[in-house]
């Protein structure tokens, strides 16, 4: 990995925090302004793909896991930027395509897809996507 790469995911993973849970995911926007999301199986909303950290596992490598067991990716560009929201911190992603997702943990996850803005609005949400909405 290039030193400017790695400067910039260190600069990212300065979101690891004692204050909060350490749930960290992913803000994956196509070009045409729409979202990837799950559907959490055991509370039925939707939400951006995120977990928690394994012990040792750094922010941006417990966002590569997640997204690998949410929706089935492994490659993703290099994150945009990053926010904190209620509970998590999120990297944001930025793809051309709205590529197929298929996830790998089907006990946690029971649906996903690409949603607007618009249609989101119409989805049950977790705190995390509503703030984000709401932003």
């Amino acid at each position: 990995m290039s030193g400017v790469r790695m400067q910039k995911l260190n600069t990212l993973n300065k979101y690891r925090s004692r204050d909060k849970a350490e749930i960290y995911g992913a803000i994956i926007r196509s070009i045409n302004n729409r979202y990837a999301l799950v559907q959490g199986r055991r509370s039925g909303k939707w939400s951006f793909p995120k977990g928690h950290a394994n012990p040792g596992e750094s922010p941006f490598d417990c966002v590569v896991r997640e997204i690998g067991e949410e929706i089935g990716v492994d490659r993703l560009p290099m994150p945009s930027t990053s926010l904190s929201l209620q509970v998590g911190y999120y990297y944001v992603f930025n793809v051309k395509d709205e590529f197929t997702m298929v996830p790998r943990d089907t006990n946690e996850i029971m649906n996903v897809g690409w949603f607007t803005k618009e249609e989101i609005k119409t989805l049950q949400v977790n705190v995390d996507l509503s703030r984000f909405m709401s932003s």
